[in-house]
């Protein structure tokens, strides 16, 4: 992935990119964008935050896949605690993606956007915009099968049902982000259900053996992941 984006950056400064300059862009960044995934998996958010980014640098403004790992960036910044930069990474997927007519990018950067805006505190209509909005991309991924999507929306359902102390309607929440991050083979969407399904079920009304036998189970499906198993464990 680096020797790729290498010959891509080299490539830019000669001239103008051609289709085989665009071609090394695409493979640099498929390349690294999977290492900054793993990143994330493993819990290494300074090594996700620069992969993702660098794997957005080799792709054109307009490119759909680089306005979702703009998305995916912020995301990386976020748990950091960098909210400014990862405001300026939902700017630029929201407008580039906007300007494209990639409807499914545009909705996720709004999702990660309210999201950030639960860590900064900046929107005081932020509960009424979730639910207006999180059940209007609902509404728009289901239509179009994106079950990662769907995930998406519904880790900020558990995050609108959380902060209202309704953990029995979190916990289902949680179970949906689970559901649809299985049917989108996305394991890092899994972790973040997974861990909200213990939260909610800790302080909710779950029975304590139910709530125990799905952690068990949950603790097997999230396998590698030290930071998920621990959160788990300790509900």
């Amino acid at each position: 992935g680096y020797h790729l984006e290498q010959a891509y950056r080299y490539l830019g400064e000669l001239g103008p990119l051609d289709a085989h300059g665009r071609e090394l862009g695409a493979m640099a960044s498929e390349r690294l964008g999977g290492a900054g995934r793993r990143a994330l998996l493993r819990g290494d958010l300074p090594a996700a935050a620069s992969l993702l980014g660098r794997a957005a640098a080799t792709l054109e403004a307009g490119n759909e896949r680089r306005g979702t790992l703009q998305a995916e960036l912020a995301e990386a910044l976020m748990d950091l605690g960098r909210f400014a930069e990862a405001a300026e990474a939902l700017d630029l997927a929201d407008a580039e993606a906007s300007a494209a007519g990639h409807r499914g990018v545009v909705a996720r950067a709004r999702l990660a956007r309210l999201a950030l805006h639960l860590y900064t505190g900046e929107d005081p209509d932020w509960a009424d915009r979730v639910d207006r909005e999180a059940n209007a991309a609902l509404r728009e991924f289901t239509a179009i099968g994106d079950d990662a999507g769907q995930a998406m929306a519904w880790r900020l359902l558990f995050a609108r049902h959380g902060t209202a102390l309704r953990f029995g309607e979190a916990a289902r929440a949680a179970e949906q982000v689970i559901a649809h991050a299985d049917a989108a083979h996305d394991p890092r969407l899994l972790t973040r259900g997974a861990t909200g399904y213990a939260l909610a079920a800790l302080y909710g009304p779950t029975p304590v053996a139910d709530a125990i036998e799905r952690c068990e189970q949950l603790i097997k499906r999230v396998a590698g992941d030290r930071r998920t198993d621990a959160l788990i464990r300790s509900a």
